[in-house]
């Protein structure tokens, strides 16, 4: 959030090296990967993670793909992946509340539907 991406990009990767990371902690790490190169204009690096994390079949990986799609400033596609993560009934969505990086949808108004949707 400081706009220190090169640093951020090095501690995921090394992150995501480590084999001490668990598969559910590897898909935060490839979103909060994929969400920094969308910052920073790697459009075809945030497209690999993104192939990455569609592939995995966690339930995280609905919220995860959206956030890399805030991250490249895509809101069609971000809200379509949580449109996909309402209709599963994903009990996470405290995340979507507090998580700065979803900062940039919440000025839209379909933000404020889905808060409605999901009750929250």
């Amino acid at each position: 959030m400081k706009g220190l991406y090169d640093e951020a990009i090095d501690e995921l990767q090394k992150g995501l090296a480590s084999p001490e990371v668990s598969r559910s902690q590897e898909g935060w790490i490839l979103a909060e990967l994929g969400y920094t190169y969308g910052l920073q204009g790697k459009r075809e690096k945030a497209a690999d993670v993104l192939k990455k994390l569609k592939a995995r079949d966690d339930p995280w990986h609905l919220l995860e793909v959206a956030k890399v799609y805030a991250g490249l400033g895509e809101r069609d596609e971000a809200f379509a992946w949580l449109a996909r993560a309402a209709d599963e009934r994903f009990p996470f969505f405290w995340e979507l509340r507090s998580d700065p990086e979803y900062e940039s949808l919440r000025p839209d108004p379909r933000y404020r539907e889905l808060l409605r949707r999901i009750n929250l």
